[in-house]
């Protein structure tokens, strides 16, 4: 299944699936250490095919130069004009269903 997968995914060709940051709006308030939530516009590029998506996005400062941002997200392969791949005549079905699931810790330089 897996080599079927990536077939599918035209791994070869688009070795990356890319997700682009595009504009992002707060939607409530921001306090060092508490919890906002953000609405996120993002370019999500799989294999090949780029739609835009809106993410709702818990964001954290943690310090003053690092934040957290934690956000799932369900979307499925035939939005990107994929079928999802089968095996043994169809008794092995991949769901058309993706989750993204993002917990990423993100440190700020400050320019010189």
């Amino acid at each position: 299944m897996n080599k079927d997968m990536y077939k599918t995914l035209k791994g070869d060709e688009y070795p990356e699936i890319r997700i682009e940051l595009l504009q992002v709006k707060q939607l409530s308030e921001s306090k060092p250490g508490a919890w906002s939530i953000q609405l996120v516009e993002a370019a999500l590029t799989i294999a090949g095919v780029r739609k835009t998506i809106e993410l709702s996005v818990r964001a954290q400062q943690t310090d003053p130069d690092r934040f957290h941002f934690v956000s799932d997200k369900n979307i499925l392969m035939t939005e990107f004009g994929l079928t999802p791949p089968k095996a043994l005549m169809g008794t092995i079905k991949v769901n058309d269903l993706i989750r993204i699931h993002m917990d990423m810790v993100v440190g700020v330089e400050m320019g010189m």
